[in-house]
């Protein structure tokens, strides 16, 4: 029965999800997949719903209802790596993966998909340069203006450039000291 499997698979596939939670700074957290009956419908008749809880002794509710920006982008980090294990699948989008978080937890986000990223290709956009540092290939993209028309234009980062760059992400100039020095350890 169908129901039957899908249940089999969530507690595998909450189990995996809560260890990359963990990684991720979550050291608390629980997640859960529920599947309740509800009548029959074009969907099937199975509900299911993602539980959550990130701090130790609050209690399990609705992923939807409760998750934090930052939350929410970790989740969807550790679902889209989990899923990506078991998949085929070949590149991995990952689009404001940097909402709500900063310091310890961003580091930990860029080496998560610096992980991903040695077996699939793995794109970012971030305004976090210690995401960004954690890349292969540094794409900036911008806007410049040519006469009367403002268009969007991309070019790759190489070399000092890109410490340059990961440095005006730090302070907002590229040429500043302290930046530079953060940006290159950052780069390790």
């Amino acid at each position: 029965h169908i129901t039957e499997k899908r249940k089999e698979s969530a507690l595998r596939l909450q189990d995996l999800i809560a260890r990359r939670l963990s990684h991720l700074g979550m050291p608390h957290v629980v997640f859960s997949i529920e599947i309740t009956t509800r009548e029959r419908n074009i969907h099937g008749s199975d509900q299911v719903d993602f539980l959550f809880s990130a701090n130790l002794g609050e209690p399990l509710r609705s992923l939807r209802e409760i998750a934090s920006g930052g939350e929410l982008s970790r989740v969807m980090l550790a679902l889209k790596t989990v899923l990506a294990e078991s998949d085929d699948v070949e590149t991995l989008v990952f689009d404001e993966v940097d909402a709500g978080i900063g310091g310890a937890v961003a580091i930990a986000v860029g080496e998560q998909m610096a992980e991903l990223s040695s077996s699939r290709q793995v794109i970012a956009i971030t305004h976090l340069a210690s995401i960004a540092s954690k890349a292969d290939n540094h794409l900036v993209v911008f806007k410049e203006t040519e006469g009367s028309r403002t268009y969007t234009r991309i070019r790759s980062v190489t070399g000092n450039s890109r410490a340059e760059e990961l440095a005006r992400m730090l302070s907002g100039h590229g040429q500043d000291e302290a930046a530079l020095a953060h940006a290159r350890t950052l780069m390790g």
